[in-house]
């Protein structure tokens, strides 16, 4: 889930980044500013929302369980498996 969240962040941060670079040679440039590039920005936040999204799924359908057993592997307790 985590992965998911930062490669969306960095979608997103880089959309905002190429709007921002396309606007700024329109402004600037003399000629015809050539249009945005989305590719990259657009498939990291797919990609971020599918690995988010496998994510939820597995915290929430997962079987696995941990349960901390406590005392054993101390020098005053005694050593303890199972």
């Amino acid at each position: 889930m985590s992965v998911g969240l930062a490669l969306m962040a960095l979608g997103g941060g880089l959309f905002v980044l190429s709007k921002n670079r396309a606007d700024r040679d329109e402004i600037l440039g003399e000629g015809p500013a050539e249009p945005p590039k989305y590719g990259a920005p657009i498939g990291l936040l797919v990609g971020g929302a599918a690995a988010l999204a496998g994510g939820i799924v597995m915290l929430v359908l997962g079987k696995t369980r941990y349960k901390l057993k406590t005392g054993g592997l101390g020098l005053l307790r005694p050593l303890r498996f199972g």
